[in-house]
C-alpha cells in the first residue's frame, strides 16, 4: 500500500511540474506572440508612414510634370503664332529666318 501511494505521489508531483513547464511555456509563447505582434505593427506603421512621404512626393511630381507640360503648350502655341505672324509676313521666304522654323 505504502509503494503504491508513494509511486502515485511521483507520479502526482511529475504531472504538476510538467503542467508548470507547460503553463510557463504557454505564457512565454504568448510573450513571444504579442512581441511579434507589436513589431509587425510598428514596422506596418513605418510603411505607412513610407507610403505616405511617397505619395506626397509622386503628387508633387505630377503637379511639376503638369506645369511643364503646361508651359510646352503654351511655347507650342506661341511658336505656332509667331510662325503663322512670319507667314503672312513674307519672313519665312527670307534665309535669315529659316533657321527659326524647322
Amino acid at each position: 500500500y505504502d509503494d503504491f501511494m508513494n509511486m502515485l505521489q511521483e507520479r502526482r508531483k511529475s504531472l504538476e511540474k510538467q503542467l508548470k513547464d507547460t503553463l510557463k511555456e504557454e505564457a512565454l509563447d504568448g510573450e513571444m506572440k504579442e512581441k511579434i505582434i507589436g513589431e509587425h505593427n510598428i514596422h506596418m506603421q513605418q510603411l505607412y508612414k513610407q507610403n505616405d512621404m511617397l505619395n506626397s512626393q509622386l503628387q508633387q511630381v505630377e503637379e511639376e510634370l503638369n506645369y511643364n507640360e503646361n508651359i510646352i503648350q503654351n511655347l507650342t502655341i506661341k511658336h505656332e503664332e509667331i510662325e503663322n505672324f512670319a507667314k503672312s509676313e513674307g519672313l519665312l521666304e527670307k534665309e535669315e529666318y529659316e533657321d527659326l522654323f524647322k
